[in-house]
């Protein structure tokens, strides 16, 4: 921008930004709180990137914007006021953020606990100045829901409420508390309780409350799954147990100040928190209702009385009227105040319980399959939580991953579950039953499986991050799909028990690979797990039975795979390309070391997102094509520089000491060959000529990771021939239709049936693929032929039927996708013909028109369900394309 750096080491873009705002409100607002937001939401999309405050980086900042809006994928924000209204509203948070994490401020890194001084009341002076107007009150009344008193859950607390032995602590503060209570006494809402009825003995283990534990609580009647710290915080100010919260070192008793109350307008602080257990005199004097009395708040109101009445000035009649208030508002909290509550029948199961969890929208901790387990398997004395902890601190990277997916735990089950469950199965039921399922009355040792499968676990995730022979994964964020792992970590264990073990790895390699470019574990992820685990096996003892997942990708690489289209750094495609650039080393531009040599590496773009060179505006400019490692420094350089055609000579020249085969040796680990590297020296002029030519080499090296070859074609006639087919179930990628005309029943055309048709093929497509099979019954499991449907076309032939069903498809689908995605075949059957319409999955979504309504069709599991929610929709298309 031309300044000199004297007033740029002052100007900061905050500085200068509202100024360009003002001429010209297309100019984004680019301060902290751009930056703040632009920080923690490039982590959350797996691009962590932060935004320079000198000035001079005001233009590449804007661009930074730019690209942050588009890869959101929310439209509403490219309006300049709605993205500045959002960085307000995110940096309001982040500031909240750093505050309760103690960041904020010098003066908050200890953090104190804070006494409230209450002192005693000059009873006469009060009672003669106070304006009780004010403190006049009615209290709410909750409508319809079932509801418990606070009185009902300190006596069910001791008596039938428990908790599932989760490990979970009570860990609210005594501020925490506090805020509870206070929200009780001005009478505002505090959330609903979730409770989960015990018919016969509970499926969990369960304790008790924190502070009731010394109640025997032989048959409990409920168990709390969502509530307990809230009622933990209304056991312990009420009961008072000498057990002191989080934060402090001495128990906490809580106080309700009436003077306080009624003398201020404001109802805040009206409860206290204190160290003291006052007397109850002294509670008089200080006009403070002690809540560890609220079970006999009578008795405490009757002596409060009295002791106003002793002073000999007051007016009776004040002191009657400031009773009243006072036990009106007490009996209220205790015999008053309602908390809705839901009870899930005694008829539900453990499974539809975590299932609702999955699901339920809580400010809580989430409760999750893992936490169920660890109460589950309590009841056979395991303690899966310090099981877990042991592995975590015993390998680090199995840590390190938990961070990004809570899911880890979960998946050291399903390693186990893959290995020893009858059908190897993952499902969430199963997992849950895991015990009951592999180890109840077999001589097996759950603790030892545990911890040898958490082994296992950390050698897959060691094979993931070797950057020379395994998989070339960075880190935990740069894992395509992290679900994987417990299929790796099975397989793996497997391979060494057999003797052919270098034919097996190598065998895993390739159904990685594939398992990467085809987007396999983007949905129905526990099923996937089991299959491809039964067909690596089955491929171990046999070459010939090569998995659907490898064969699949094979055939179809070159119609599915579209790498230009692979923008999002959270796809893992994405992922995967960069994977293996990273395996081919990936020296660095500056440096020339390889990718593991270097802590810290950035991915960027080699063709720059430079509108002044003309770059910014090119198609798919944020293509995976586009996109390699770096350092820090090269890509430091390259934004200077701004085009290839001036940072390429610069670093032969600077570099590598005018030797350009040395830069082109280097370019080649990040998979640019010469012409690759020519067309990069053509600036904007080459950069269709680039993709092509980068486009192929990654290709290439994609189909050599999963052995492909051009006999794989015909792999799936020889491998799986249509007899085999109609023996199957009708699942995800195969359905069956009696006819696509006729209706078998009336013996009349439906046009009907061809849309049901149609529908299905565009499931198909918005999936992972798969097979219509057309005049066969999937009920009756009787061949009726394509004779029916001859008859209603034109000629009354195959002829006229082929030219119907394109000309009808051509109309609904877009052509190039009807052109390489859908294939059409014939084979006899008992002497009848039968249609095998075989669909490719589409590397874009594709709509059906109905009613003048677009609809998103998908498949999931045998049947093919319309998508008709925009989020719905855009959370699809954005995690399948």
């Amino acid at each position: 921008m031309g300044i000199k750096d004297k007033y740029n080491r002052r100007l900061q873009c905050g500085s200068i930004t509202p100024i360009f705002y003002a001429i010209d409100d297309k100019y984004p607002l680019v301060n902290n709180r751009t930056r703040h937001t632009y920080k923690d939401i490039t982590k959350i999309l797996g691009e962590p990137d932060e935004m320079p405050q000198k000035l001079k980086y005001y233009i590449d900042n804007i661009a930074r914007v730019k690209l942050l809006i588009k890869e959101t994928g929310y439209d509403k924000i490219k309006n300049q006021d709605y993205f500045d209204l959002f960085c307000y509203w995110y940096d309001i948070n982040y500031y909240l953020k750093k505050k309760k994490q103690g960041k904020i401020g010098r003066k908050n890194r200890v953090k104190l606990v804070e006494t409230v001084v209450v002192s005693n009341v000059d009873v006469p002076s009060f009672l003669s100045s106070v304006d009780l107007t004010g403190a006049q009150y009615e209290p709410h009344s909750l409508k319809n829901p079932e509801r418990i008193k606070i009185r009902d859950i300190i006596a069910k607390i001791e008596k039938s409420l428990v908790l599932p032995n989760f490990q979970r602590y009570f860990d609210w503060s005594r501020e925490d508390v506090r805020c509870l209570l206070e929200s009780i006494f001005n009478d505002y809402y505090i959330g609903s309780f979730l409770f989960w009825d015990v018919k016969d003995e509970p499926e969990l283990e369960t304790i008790n409350i924190k502070g009731a534990e010394s109640f025997m609580i032989t048959r409990p009647e409920s168990i709390i799954l969502d509530g307990q710290q809230r009622m933990t915080s209304l056991y312990y100010a009420i009961k008072a147990p000498e057990y002191s919260l989080k934060g402090s070192s001495q128990p906490t008793y809580y106080y309700i100040n009436f003077k306080a109350f009624f003398e201020k307008e404001k109802k805040q602080n009206l409860v206290v928190a204190q160290n003291v257990k006052y007397d109850r005199e002294d509670t008089y004097k200080k006009f403070l209702f002690p809540l560890y009395e609220l079970s006999d708040y009578g008795e405490w109101i009757n002596g409060f009385e009295d002791y106003l009445l002793d002073s000999e000035t007051v007016d009776r009649k004040r002191v009657i009227e400031v009773r009243r208030i006072v036990e009106k508002r007490i009996r209220h909290i205790w015999d008053g105040f309602e908390i809705p509550y839901i009870s899930l029948p005694d008829t539900m199961n453990l499974r539809q319980v975590a299932d609702i969890f999955e699901n339920l929208n809580s400010k809580g901790k989430p409760l999750g399959v893992f936490d169920l387990l660890i109460a589950r398997l309590l009841k056979y004395k395991l303690k899966l939580r310090d099981l877990w902890d042991d592995t975590r601190k015993k390998y680090p990277n199995i840590a390190r991953y938990f961070k990004k997916s809570q899911k880890i735990p979960i998946y050291i089950f399903q390693a186990i579950s893959l290995t020893y469950h009858k059908s190897s199965s993952c499902k969430r039921e199963d997992i849950l039953n895991i015990y009951e399922n592999i180890y109840e009355g077999k001589d097996r040792s759950f603790e030892e499986d545990f911890k040898e499968f958490s082994e296992y676990l950390n050698k897959a995730i060691t094979r993931l991050e070797n950057l020379r022979y395994g998989y070339g994964v960075k880190g935990e964020k740069e894992m395509p799909f992290v679900p994987m792992l417990p299929i790796l970590a099975a397989l793996i264990r497997k391979v060494e028990s057999v003797e052919n073990k270098q034919d097996c790895y190598k065998k895993i390699d390739k159904w990685y690979w594939a398992a990467v470019f085809s987007n396999t574990y983007s949905s129905s992820v526990d099923s996937q797990l089991t299959s491809d685990y039964k067909d690596i096996i089955r491929w171990f003892e046999d070459d010939n039975k090569i998995p659907e997942t490898v064969r699949t990708l094979r055939r179809k690489i070159d119609v599915n795979v579209d790498l230009r289209g692979v923008q999002q750094v959270s796809n893992a495609m994405y992922k995967g390309v960069l994977c293996l650039i990273a395996l081919e080393g990936a020296k660095d531009f500056d440096t020339n070391q390889q990718l593991e040599n270097a802590d810290h590496n950035q991915k960027d773009h080699l063709f720059p997102k430079s509108k002044l060179y003309g770059f910014g505006h090119l198609r798919d400019i944020n293509s995976v094509i586009n996109m390699t490692w770096m350092s820090k420094a090269t890509n430091t350089r390259i934004k200077k520089w701004k085009k290839p055609s001036s940072y390429i000579p610069e670093f032969i020249k600077e570099k590598y000491k005018g030797d350009e085969k040395a830069f082109l040796d280097m370019l080649e680990t990040h998979l640019i060959d010469k012409n690759a590297y020519a067309s990069m020296l053509k600036d904007a002029d080459g950069y269709e000529e680039f993709f092509t030519f980068r486009n192929k080499n990654i290709m290439n090296k994609i189909k050599k990771k999963i052995g492909w070859t051009e006999a794989d074609v015909v792999l799936e006639k020889d491998n799986t021939p249509i007899t085999d087919l109609l023996k199957r179930e009708e699942d995800e990628t195969l359905e069956f239709k009696a006819s696509f005309k006729k209706n078998i029943v009336t013996g009349e055309p439906d046009k009907n049936l061809k849309f049901a048709s149609l529908k299905t093929i565009a499931g198909f497509l918005n999936n992972r693929g798969g097979r219509l099979i057309i005049g066969y019954g999937e009920k009756n499991r009787e061949v009726s032929g394509m004779a029916q449907d001859y008859e209603l076309c034109k000629h009354k032939d195959k002829d006229s039927f082929i030219l119907e069903f394109w000309s009808y498809v051509d109309s609904n689908i877009p052509e190039d996708i009807a052109k390489h995605n859908i294939h059409l075949d014939f084979a006899e059957i008992n002497g009848k013909e039968v249609c095998v319409i075989e669909v490719h999955p589409s590397t874009k979504a594709v709509y059906l028109k109905k009613n003048e309504k677009k609809i998103l069709y998908v498949r999931k599991r045998n049947k093919t369900e319309p998508l008709e929610d925009p989020e719905k929709i855009a959370a699809y298309v954005n995690k399948h394309f």
